[in-house]
């Protein structure tokens, strides 16, 4: 069932919006290569502020997106249920808000951050939103590559139309591939995971919505697999 929930304002910001339309009344704008900006957020101080590593990117009236991209908690038997997801919490859960006032790497949103209740531990980053009446992709659209915190995210806002004259793909941009381990093992490895200490078993694995341990950092099991269940 989809869940509505009512903004509440941080007090003293309603004309940041009337700016924001303002700026949207303009004629197409051509987009192309990364559009975006990207900055981890490393707490809330209220559910008005945050502190980021690098404001320098944003400017107040920026529309912008939240999101956690890890917290999700696996099943790791040593069999073919690894990597089932036994609870997603909070990974995935994201919010679009807009900028009032940044002070350092202080961010004011006019909007309050509920209901959702971001765990800051686990890799949520903030990333611009290009807003405009109409958008012209007149060159691919990609985003920075996800680097373990930030990045690997695509993101805009068309209020009228969005003209794709050319593609916008993150292809290879997310979530980071396995690497292959470089030993003499040989094939009859076949556990679903091996730790650190026995990285010559079997390769990495690639990343996901969960934080990766160095208990179950090799071998044959995806880190993160959905079944869909009856």
């Amino acid at each position: 069932m989809m869940k509505f929930y009512k903004l509440r304002y941080c007090l003293g910001f309603f004309a940041v919006l009337l700016s924001n339309i303002l700026v949207y009344s303009q004629s197409a704008q051509n987009l192309s290569g990364v559009v975006n900006r990207y900055t981890p957020v490393l707490g809330m101080i209220n559910t008005c502020q945050i502190v980021v590593e690098d404001a320098s990117q944003f400017k107040a009236d920026d529309q912008i997106l939240l999101i956690q991209m890890k917290g999700a908690e696996l099943e790791v038997p040593n069999n073919s249920s690894f990597g089932d997801i036994k609870a997603m919490n909070e990974a995935g859960k994201h919010l679009l808000n807009y900028i009032a006032r940044i002070s350092n790497d202080t961010v004011t949103l006019v909007f309050e951050i509920t209901p959702i209740n971001f765990d800051f531990t686990q890799a949520v980053q903030m990333v611009s939103v290009p807003t405009y009446n109409v958008i012209n992709v007149n060159g691919r659209i990609s985003p920075r590559s996800w680097d373990g915190r930030s990045g690997g995210i695509v993101i805009l806002e068309a209020l009228d139309s969005l003209i794709l004259s050319q593609d916008i793909s993150a292809d290879s941009a997310g979530y980071r591939g396995g690497v292959r381990s470089v030993a003499n093992y040989n094939c009859n490895e076949v556990d679903y995971f091996y730790p650190l200490t026995r990285a010559d078993m079997s390769g990495f694995k690639g990343e996901s919505f969960s934080r990766i341990t160095n208990q179950h950092i090799t071998g044959r099991g995806s880190w993160a697999t959905w079944r869909w269940r009856k």
